[in-house]
């Protein structure tokens, strides 16, 4: 049932000078038709029901139109409205009450949903300080377009070229833009966490990305050496950088973790 009609009920209401009198005259059944017509003035939009409907409550309950009239106009119990409607000014002040209560709770959890998801993380959420709940992100995305998102997350990704292989943060980027089925949201967008610094250590890891070598040494320029080996002489290609005057250089070499490396002005630069 999506309202069960409820109202408060006095437990010692039969001790009112009213229902006493009530009770005396016409019994239990006086009582009880009393309480029925509370109930059904309860049901009703505006807490008052039709005068001119009396006789066929009175058929309904088993009762009789005379002892119907009689509680509704003889002990003061219900107010009588331009002689068509009766109503219980003792009801509508109860449901006042009810009602003030009930607006209060909803105003009170709408005010707690607001202050539990209407505030929107400064931090992005690939940054891993912030994960932003459902709502939020769709907060977020009816301010933010999805092409700008896609593009803050390229530059972030772009951040870590020194640590990483293009080849490997260009499959990263692919894989972490990929749209949902709505072309809403990204697949970054729909983790609980994203850390981006441990998520691109991991996909390392992992990366089996084959290197471009063209696209990774371009800009440098390439030497041929000799190496003798147990068959013979072989001709190697290696790539060294120098600066624009040509007076620093630096031969591109593979560190421990197999990442190629070159020196510029003493700092360690990672392909």
């Amino acid at each position: 049932m999506k309202d069960t009609y409820y109202f408060s009920h006095d437990y010692n209401a039969k001790d009112d000078p009213k229902c006493v009198l009530l009770i005396e005259q016409l019994g239990l059944e006086g009582y009880g038709i009393f309480w029925v017509l509370i109930e059904i003035l309860r049901e009703q939009p505006e807490y008052k029901y039709p005068i001119a409907l009396l006789p066929a409550l009175a058929r309904r309950f088993n009762s009789t139109y005379e002892k119907v009239k009689a509680v509704v106009t003889g002990y003061g119990l219900f107010k009588i409205e331009n002689e068509q409607f009766f109503y219980s000014e003792s009801l509508n002040n109860r449901m006042a009450v009810l009602m003030e209560k009930r607006r209060k709770r909803s105003l009170a959890g709408k005010l707690g949903n607001q202050a539990r998801w209407g505030q929107i993380a400064i931090e992005s959420q690939c940054d891993g300080k912030a994960s932003l709940s459902k709502v939020k992100e769709s907060k977020v995305n009816n301010i933010i377009s999805i092409e700008i998102r896609e593009k803050n997350f390229y530059q972030k990704v772009s951040e870590f070229k020194d640590t990483y292989h293009k080849e490997m943060l260009r499959a990263f980027y692919d894989y972490w833009t990929e749209k949902n089925p709505s072309g809403k949201k990204m697949r970054f967008e729909m983790q609980k966490t994203f850390e981006l610094s441990k998520r691109l250590a991991y996909w390392k890891n992992n990366d089996k990305t084959p290197i471009n070598k063209k696209d990774t040494y371009k800009g440098f320029k390439m030497l041929t050496i000799e190496e003798k080996n147990h068959v013979g002489v072989e001709t190697k290609p290696i790539f060294i950088w120098t600066d624009e005057n040509h007076k620093n250089y630096s031969m591109i070499r593979t560190d421990k973790e197999g990442r190629e490396y070159f020196t510029k002005n003493g700092e360690r630069i990672i392909l």
